[in-house]
């Protein structure tokens, strides 16, 4: 055999055992791929949880969760659900908390869905006091009658305070009672109120009766209005516009930003006078000198317009409670100005 063909022969060779050896290298290398626990420096061991881990997330964000040493505890109660980011736990987590009671399908829909536009611990506050539906529209549609207001926190409180900023949007109250036949009404309309009013709003009939021995029933004192919907304050707004363009404000609140929407307020009349003309009447006076001991405002008058936008409204009434009532009367101060530390 000449030198030149014991080359060849070795050089054959030498490209058999390479390729041999890249070929076992990428097989070993495969074996390894497929045994690889990506969650090796996880430190959490709960077999459920790691197999949950690694149907629903991804490389990166099982990189995440290792690099943050998220436990799982944070997250795989919501992993399943539509919508769920890893980024997000957190929020998942702190909403939880209050809300204890929520799906978690219901608790990762309620963060995706608003926290663009606020926390999770302002939507757990908010929760306390509106259905979902009603904080979701307002924080991502707004008010369309008041750019920019601020959704109240205390809308069932007897201190919650609306006015052209703040607003109570779509919430209906709780606890409403009908007052026909416990004190005279308008035409003896059902109206509701919120029955921390009621027990007041009796006493408070009894007693002008009594003052006043004119022989009507409630003094002559009638209510023509409580409870005010969302709905229903729309159609009045609308009605103000037409009649008063541009300055519809000054003469109806924004829907949404209503005493009476709150289930706290009453307008009175008398029968056979007008509006205009009930600053003259008895009971008016009565009123003005004796709704406090009850535990309502005048809330809205001279010295509230600054604080509402309203033109003066004498026969609207707001309860607040005796106690409070009662400081405001004895310091000669507004409902207005105590709310806004004036």
């Amino acid at each position: 055999m000449s030198l030149i063909e014991d080359e060849k022969k070795r050089n054959r060779w030498t490209a058999v055992f390479v390729s041999s050896l890249l070929i076992f290298s990428l097989a070993c290398f495969g074996l390894m791929n497929t045994r690889y626990d990506a969650l090796s420096r996880y430190p959490y061991t709960d077999r459920r949880s790691r197999e949950l881990i690694k149907q629903y997330l991804t490389k990166q964000e099982i990189d995440y969760i290792i690099e943050y040493s998220i436990a799982p505890n944070m997250f795989v109660a919501y992993i399943r659900e539509d919508g769920f980011s890893i980024y997000h736990a957190a929020e998942y987590k702190t909403l939880s908390r209050y809300q204890w009671d929520k799906r978690p399908a219901d608790i990762v829909r309620m963060i995706e869905e608003t926290r663009d536009y606020i926390d999770a611990e302002t939507l757990a506050q908010y929760l306390n006091s509106y259905p979902y539906g009603v904080i979701r529209d307002h924080v991502v549609n707004g008010d369309q009658y008041a750019e920019g207001s601020t959704l109240i926190m205390n809308p069932g409180d007897l201190t919650a305070w609306v006015d052209r900023t703040h607003t109570v949007s779509r919430r209906e109250p709780d606890h409403l009672v009908n007052i026909n036949g416990i004190v005279p009404t308008e035409n003896h309309r059902n109206i509701e109120v919120s029955d921390a009013i009621v027990p007041s709003l009796a006493g408070m009939c009894k007693d002008i009766e009594y003052d006043l021995n004119n022989g009507l029933v409630c003094g002559g004192i009638t209510v023509k209005d409580g409870y005010i919907s969302y709905a229903d304050s729309e159609e009045n707004y609308k009605e103000a516009q037409a009649q008063y363009g541009d300055k519809a404000s000054q003469h109806v609140p924004y829907p949404g930003h209503d005493e009476h929407q709150l289930g706290l307020a009453v307008d009175f009349c008398v029968e056979g006078i007008s509006d205009a003309d009930f600053r003259r009447t008895e009971q008016y006076y009565w009123l003005l000198w004796n709704s406090w001991r009850y535990g309502f405002t005048a809330d809205i008058g001279e010295t509230e317009k600054d604080f509402t936008g309203l033109d003066p409204q004498p026969w609207h009434y707001r309860y607040i409670g005796e106690e409070l009532a009662k400081s405001l009367h004895n310091d000669e101060r507004s409902f207005g100005s105590y709310i806004n530390r004036e």
